[in-house]
């Protein structure tokens, strides 16, 4: 579909989740952005690009992920802010 339709925001994030998937989680990130630049009121992709910069260590923009889900009236999954929460000793 990407080559297709390249503006077609949900084929990035199941081509993200995909790579997430595989364990490609750059990769996933950089689909994750794709979607949330052509769509970004897209609170799912920002619950999967926080998933994929937990796995790469990126805190800071996992919990901006999760802040900017729960403002788009997104529910990040409980998994992810408990794994926030024990790596960072934070809640948000």
């Amino acid at each position: 579909w990407i080559a297709l339709k390249p503006d077609y925001a949900e084929a990035y994030v199941n081509r993200g989740v995909a790579y997430y998937s595989e364990g490609a989680y750059a990769q996933a990130v950089r689909d994750f952005s794709r979607a949330i630049e052509q769509r970004p009121n897209n609170a799912s992709a920002h619950n999967n690009r926080g998933y994929a910069y937990f796995s790469l260590g990126e805190y800071e923009k996992a919990w901006a992920d999760v802040k900017a889900c729960i403002r788009l009236g997104g529910r990040p999954n409980p998994a992810l802010i408990r794994a926030l929460s024990e790596v960072t000793g934070r809640t948000e």
